[in-house]
C-alpha cells in the first residue's frame, strides 16, 4: 500500500546471497559504473543506482548523464559527475547523491534511511 513500483524484466537475473553478477545489461543511461566497466557487480546496488537515475529524471525532467556520443555518455556515467539543479530540496539532493554514487561500497542500500 502506498508503494510505487517500477519494473522491467526484459533483462532480469536472480542474485543468490552475496554472489556477484556478470551479465552486462541495462540501458547505458541507467546502468551503473561497474556494469559499464564490465566488472562483476552486486545487482541490488546496481538497482539502487538505476532507481536514483529514474528518481532524478522524475524530479528534474532530464537524465543526470546524457550525450549524443555513446562513448562520451559511458565516460560520464563512469565518472558519476552530474549537475544537481538548485530547485531540488537538500534532503532529496542527499538521497540522489547517495543513490547515484560511483563507489558501489558507499552507495545507499535499500535498507538505509
Amino acid at each position: 500500500r502506498n508503494n510505487i513500483r517500477i519494473a522491467d524484466f526484459g533483462m532480469a537475473s536472480l542474485q543468490v546471497g552475496d554472489s556477484l553478477l556478470e551479465t552486462s545489461c541495462g540501458s547505458p543511461h541507467y546502468a551503473c559504473p561497474e556494469v559499464i566497466r564490465g566488472e562483476k557487480y552486486d545487482g541490488r546496488k546496481a538497482d539502487v543506482w538505476s532507481c536514483g537515475v529514474i528518481l532524478f529524471a522524475l524530479l528534474v525532467g532530464a537524465l543526470p548523464f546524457d550525450d549524443d556520443n555513446l562513448r562520451q555518455l559511458l565516460e560520464k556515467v563512469k565518472r558519476g559527475v552530474f549537475h544537481m539543479p538548485h530547485f531540488i530540496p537538500p534532503d532529496c539532493q542527499s538521497l540522489l547523491r547517495g543513490m547515484i554514487e560511483v563507489d558501489a561500497a558507499r552507495r545507499l542500500t535499500r535498507w538505509q534511511e
